[in-house]
């Protein structure tokens, strides 16, 4: 996971961060990056398929573990 949180984008690593570790709202990361809500939601939603694309790319060096 943290391979591929490192693919991402400065600001939606940011987001991801916030929002899934530190469990701010979508209201609360808008206010502190200034983007809309719907900013916020729609760069959540890009990050979090480009976190699935990169886990799948990878997942095959983890199955030998």
């Amino acid at each position: 996971l943290r391979l591929a949180l490192a693919t991402l984008p400065e600001l939606d690593r940011f987001l991801i961060y916030q929002r899934y570790f530190k469990f701010a709202s979508t209201e609360e990361l808008a206010a502190k990056t200034g983007l809309t809500r719907h900013a916020v939601d729609t760069r959540l939603w890009r990050a979090r398929k480009s976190l699935r694309e990169a886990l799948k790319e990878h997942s095959h060096e983890y199955e030998r573990i």
